[in-house]
């Protein structure tokens, strides 16, 4: 995962993405000739591979160029390339397009007449399976205005503090951590998710130990105790993003980082997230991967569990399981069976036509200092109840904890070594989506096709 500069959000930072423009915007439409005041210009090539049929699929690559200097004022450059940027079709249509991640080269001189710059663009492809489709993206056009697009992607808050909606959804963040605390669906019986005992997404999470335990006992560390962490936030007409990173106020082990993208016009949004152990330490559990609901917004649960040692074309088998009728130990449905880097996990309520999953699709774990695998013990997915709550987690390390009657040496012999940069990374889309009783979970399993064979994106000349 690159790593990216902290902006530290003092300030009210109100945010409106293209706020209700289906009503009062209009896409940029210009003919071909208009298109010659763009002094720059460079050709993406987007070819569909796998066969699958691609429908407002979100694509993003690299370009570098040298954006001009305008009135001599280099703090203007991402303004600048934000505003003059266009993607145009092969029939000259403009396509909304978002140039983030602007990077320009540092070196340059303060009275340079242009600078070299490293962007990233995001856009969404329609192609039929096998097909290939060019774009052009045009920039350098001083006298350009502010393109504005429709789009059902709205956005407004503060700090990181924030209400995300499009046609599917409505997500608020909450006020002191910026960690999921409500979402809203949009279809089926349009219920609303909540948690009784605290935000909806709870991890990353981890157990800090103290030196002197069981004398003093240990405590959880979670990134809902972020505390008005550093911030930075992208937005436009594709996605809006926020990342939140910090040493968990209150102890100096658990360093964790979050990360959320959501998508116009899609029904799943993209989380990664990152710990690092910041001192040599010991811990009875790290986990992620969780979501937190009522207990009674679902009633069954399904999951694909394939996994990265399988054969090559073997994707293992979708299982499933009434979540009131199925074996337990303590509060885990199925014992805590499923293995820990499954393809796709499932919450649903196939009465009231609704469900939501997390599709796995990245997850590393390695010592940032050494560059050797950070420890796991006892690593597998959950799906548990507790206080009123239902939810998915991913272990790392879970170790037992003691019980009643346990003596001290014990207990401290459960405990796990972890090492100082010890990490963990992973990288999920969270979707909500209808359920369909003739063909249980395909909404999710049709995405996690998509999304783990994604477009191939080419700038051609390179």
């Amino acid at each position: 995962m690159q790593a990216e500069k902290a902006v530290h959000v003092r300030h009210i930072f109100i945010v409106h993405i293209f706020l209700i423009f289906a009503a009062l915007a209009i896409a940029d439409h210009a003919d071909a000739a208009d298109w010659a005041n763009w002094k720059q210009q460079q050709t993406v090539l987007v070819q569909e591979t796998e066969g699958i049929d691609r429908a407002h699929e979100p694509v993003e690559c690299e370009i570098q160029f040298s954006q001009p200097v305008r009135n001599a004022d280099q703090s203007t450059l991402e303004a600048d390339i934000s505003r003059e940027i266009r993607l145009v079709d092969n029939t000259d249509k403009a396509l909304p397009v978002q140039a983030f991640d602007i990077r320009r080269n540092t070196r340059t001189k303060a009275d340079a007449p242009s600078v070299p710059v490293r962007i990233r663009i995001a856009f969404f492809v329609d192609l039929k399976a096998y097909e290939s489709r060019e774009f052009t993206v045009l920039l350098d056009n001083q006298s350009a205005k502010a393109a504005r697009y429709e789009s059902d992607l709205s956005v407004s808050g503060e700090g990181v503090e924030f209400t995300v909606t499009n046609d599917k959804f409505r997500i608020l963040t909450e006020k002191m951590s910026g960690q999921i605390d409500q979402i809203d669906l949009k279809f089926a019986t349009k219920p609303s998710f909540r948690f009784k005992y605290g935000t909806l997404h709870w991890n990353p999470d981890f157990i800090v130990v103290p030196e002197d335990f069981p004398s003093t006992g240990y405590t959880w560390w979670y990134a809902h105790h972020f505390d008005k962490p550093d911030t930075e936030t992208e937005s436009g007409p594709v996605f809006f993003s926020v990342r939140r990173k910090q040493l968990i106020p209150g102890q100096d082990t658990a360093w964790m980082e979050v990360y959320y993208r959501f998508y116009a016009g899609l029904p799943y949004f993209i989380m990664e997230s990152h710990i690092v152990a910041k001192k040599d330490t010991k811990t009875f559990a790290i986990r992620n991967d969780e979501l937190a609901f009522g207990r009674t917004d679902f009633t069954h649960a399904g999951w694909r569990n394939r996994t990265p040692d399988m054969m090559e074309g073997h994707d293992g088998e979708i299982g499933s399981t009434g979540l009131y009728q199925s074996t337990r130990v303590g509060g885990h449905v199925l014992g805590s069976s499923l293995p820990p880097n499954i393809a796709w996990i499932s919450l649903a309520h196939p009465e009231n036509g609704y469900a939501v999953g997390s599709i796995r699709l990245d997850f590393e774990n390695k010592n940032v200092l050494t560059g050797e695998p950070s420890p796991l013990y006892n690593s597998h997915t959950v799906i548990s109840e507790h206080d009123e709550g239902l939810y998915w987690f991913r272990s790392l390390i879970y170790s037992p904890r003691g019980s009643s009657g346990v003596d001290s040496d014990t207990v401290r012999s459960f405990l796990v070594d972890v090492p100082k940069g010890s990490s963990y990374y992973e990288k999920n889309a969270y979707l909500m989506y209808e359920f369909d009783t003739d063909h249980p979970y395909v909404g999710i399993d049709s995405l996690w096709q998509q999304l783990r064979k994604p477009c191939k994106v080419k700038i051609m000349g390179d």
